[in-house]
């Protein structure tokens, strides 16, 4: 069992409470009728997204679901598997068929940690289910990580290998707290295995923002692989901000501590420190870069947004330097009217470079 995670503000974002247990919901076709009435008032479909995720045989693999706009939720379904991607194309087996042999935890975090959570896995179809509720209705006030699932991988699985997680569009469902069905718009994600002496993937992250608001940049991790320490140093075009960048840590991923050096227009330097080496238990976008768009820039601009190698390193929680390979993104600028509800999702990942502190 995985330990839980305190939060601080100013998210104060703790786990939840699982118990594991078999059991079966019965509320999917009453759930189709009623999200029909409401598409019809007219909600916005809520994106419900699995991050793609990376694992090593034998590791653990920690499966995000997270959603893209804040919105209370009193009680829910998710329910997804997993299906190698050669297979799915129609091109055989790359390795191993199945890559979890066994759900360890499952976390569904809530401001107000009153969530109470059944889970099973079925090793044989890969199916896996988690239902929960919240008295107070306070799952999702935050955007980002709505659950997380921790899953030990199967130890001979062929590095390369790649499968999809698809969710069961039947069998996933929420409920706001007044009752009502939110309306989904779901996104499924990919796994990819790794070889255990494969450098560790660091990624600077774009978005796709209005001009004149506020774009959210960052960094962010696709693996589950404990920190320490380490000092990330963010570069961007200066000439897209009009007020220096605000930088915070979504706890749900760790706990840190961490201070920022903005003396250099264009780049921020973060240091942080977990004193107990729990920064990353949940991978994803830990360190967030807040930008305020000049509005007298063309909607269509976009600029390279890259992490330096020279000035990026990070450290385990054995203290042990850690092998990278770094990523870069894009943030590109659009009118107000076509912005998409669930962020940026064109960015370029082509180019990478290895750093090793």
């Amino acid at each position: 069992m995985h330990r839980l995670l305190p939060s601080h503000a100013p998210f104060d974002m703790p786990r939840s409470q699982v118990r594991h247990r078999a059991f079966v919901y019965s509320w999917a076709a009453l759930f189709v009728g009623l999200l029909c009435a409401s598409s019809a008032r007219g909600q916005e479909p809520m994106t419900l997204r699995i991050n793609d995720v990376e694992a090593r045989p034998g590791g653990v693999a920690a499966v995000v679901v997270r959603t893209y706009a804040p919105r209370g939720i009193e009680q829910g379904q998710l329910c997804f598997d997993s299906e190698e991607v050669a297979e799915a194309l129609g091109g055989g087996f790359g390795g191993g068929g199945s890559p979890f042999v066994a759900l360890e935890d499952v976390v569904v975090f809530s401001s107000a940690d009153d969530v109470d959570a059944s889970a099973s896995f079925d090793p044989l179809t890969q199916n896996t289910v988690v239902a929960f509720s919240s008295l107070s209705g306070t799952i999702n006030d935050t955007d980002g990580p709505l659950a997380v699932f921790f899953f030990r991988l199967a130890d001979d699985l062929s590095p390369g290998s790649q499968f999809a997680l698809h969710f069961d569009a039947a069998d996933t469902f929420l409920f706001d707290p007044e009752g009502e069905p939110v309306p989904l718009q779901i996104r499924g994600g990919e796994l990819e295995v790794l070889a255990p002496g494969d450098a560790f993937s660091l990624s600077a992250e774009g978005d796709e923002a209005e001009v004149g608001g506020w774009a959210q940049l960052g960094v962010s991790t696709s693996e589950q692989l404990l920190l320490a320490s380490g000092r990330v140093t963010f570069l961007f075009d200066p000439t897209v901000a009009i007020a220096p960048p605000v930088v915070t840590f979504d706890p749900r991923h760790g706990e840190a501590s961490f201070t920022t050096n903005l003396d250099v227009p264009g780049r921020v330097v973060i240091d942080f420190e977990s004193a107990e080496g729990t920064l990353n238990t949940v991978p994803g976008q830990w360190a967030i870069i807040s930008l305020l768009i000049d509005p007298d820039l063309p909607p269509g601009a976009s600029s390279v947004v890259r992490l330096d190698p020279a000035s990026t390193s990070l450290q385990d929680a054995d203290g042990t330097p850690i092998l990278l390979e770094l990523a870069q993104d894009v943030l590109e600028l659009v009118a107000p009217e076509v912005l998409f509800a669930d962020g940026f999702e064109t960015g370029d990942f082509s180019f990478w470079s290895r750093a090793q502190p």
